[in-house]
């Protein structure tokens, strides 16, 4: 399948499916709604099911001046070297995305981190539990933007 083909497959499939384009490396991006995530992971996962494919990447970005994190999720066809991301915002006030670990299983560990290093609560998951930060800051966020550490003795 061409870069062209999936994308134009992508957005006919996901109803939100909006802005999407091919960047300079051939590269996939494609903005959808938080609604749609679901129905784009099992729809990928059964479009590519007879092929070498990972979610290689899972990431949130806080974006403070629109009180928003922007969640991002990428794909690695691996036999035509294929990266293509699907992509959404969600509000400060509803932090709350659906987990794709039942389709993803590798996502276990990029979620728990979305949720303890950014405040995204990921529904679904079956283990969200702290496994990066102390307990002192827990609950603290620090990859958001307005995080700041505490200056230690003699700073």
């Amino acid at each position: 399948m061409m870069n062209n083909e999936l994308l134009e497959l992508l957005k006919k499939n996901l109803s939100t499916a909006k802005d999407g384009r091919i960047d300079e490396k051939g590269y996939i991006w494609l903005t959808i709604e938080r609604s749609d995530i679901v129905k784009a992971s099992k729809f990928i996962k059964e479009q590519f099911k007879d092929s070498n494919i990972i979610l290689d990447q899972f990431f949130g970005t806080d974006l403070p001046d629109t009180e928003e994190m922007e969640v991002y999720y990428t794909w690695w066809q691996i036999d035509h070297n294929l990266f293509f991301t699907l992509r959404y915002t969600i509000p400060y006030s509803d932090l709350k995305i659906p987990s794709l670990i039942e389709d993803w299983e590798a996502i276990n560990w990029h979620e728990r981190e979305a949720w303890e290093m950014l405040g995204i609560e990921v529904e679904g998951h079956p283990n969200l539990k702290q496994f990066l930060l102390p307990d002192e800051l827990v609950g603290k966020y620090p990859m958001r933007k307005a995080f700041k550490l505490i200056s230690q003795k003699g700073d």
